[in-house]
């Protein structure tokens, strides 16, 4: 099973162009069964994808992307409710850093309200992504695992792109051994990929930026079924994204965290 697991919708402000009606209709239609909407910091769109995807028969992932400072250096990190309890959780931790400014996830915060969350490092942002083809890396995976228990997972990011698919490559043959998971991971910030200059102006808007280079970055679109399965096989050999998928469990209560 193919899922996207990386969306930004409207909601992520000046940083994404997927609203949530065409991302659910589009998932729809490419034959899609799940998706995974992950906001910076907030779950304002839950009630709305729930609605959506309900009415389009496709599984609602609640999710959401945090940073998590560790040591003063911030990593994003994708966290999924597997259910209730977990979507609790999530909205814990979006009230949490939305209520002062200065409120910042670091792992003690995040170990106390990690139940029933899958937590999910990005491969070219991470704790380890300094230490990739270093003789520490081992040893930094194992903090890690001793901070965050069995629920941590590795999200191989972009690996279309060369760079993250060099890295990825290697940093699978770590983490199997120690038999953490991994996921293809895909980020999707607009549906096609003709959208791709429309939202790097976007981007110059959201970051007060005039646009100046001609390099447009068309790799964020949302990957078709073939597309992101071979994406998934380049990952690793069997469906993990299947096996991830199958874990979580039907989030039944979930309010309108507005």
């Amino acid at each position: 099973m193919a899922t996207q697991l990386y969306i930004k919708s409207e909601y992520s402000l000046l940083s994404s162009m997927c609203r949530i009606s065409e991302t659910v209709l589009k998932c729809k239609e490419q034959g899609f069964g799940a998706l995974a909407i992950v906001d910076k910091n907030v779950l304002i769109a839950s009630k709305e994808i729930k609605d959506e995807c309900l009415r389009n028969g496709i599984k609602p992932i609640y999710g959401m992307e945090i940073d998590l400072y560790i040591k003063e250096k911030k990593y994003p990190v994708c966290l999924y409710a597997k259910n209730d309890e977990g979507y609790k959780n999530l909205m814990y931790l979006s009230s949490f850093v939305s209520c002062d400014i200065n409120n910042k996830i670091t792992p003690e915060v995040l170990i106390k309200h990690n139940s029933d969350l899958f937590i999910v490092f990005e491969s070219d942002d991470s704790p380890l992504t300094d230490y990739i083809k270093t003789d520490d890396l081992d040893e930094k995976i194992d903090e890690l695992i001793s901070l965050f228990g069995s629920d941590v997972l590795f999200g191989l990011c972009d690996n279309n792109i060369q760079f993250n698919k060099i890295n990825s490559e290697e940093l699978k043959k770590h983490l199997a051994p120690k038999n953490i998971k991994t996921l293809a991971i895909s980020r999707t910030y607009y549906l096609n990929k003709e959208d791709a200059y429309e939202f790097e102006l976007l981007k110059c808007i959201g970051n007060g930026e005039v646009m100046k280079d001609t390099h447009i970055d068309d790799n964020r679109y949302f990957l078709t079924v073939p597309e992101l399965k071979k994406l998934c096989q380049k990952c690793h050999r069997i469906n993990v994204n299947k096996y991830f998928i199958n874990l979580l469990e039907e989030v039944k209560n979930n309010p309108n965290p507005e």
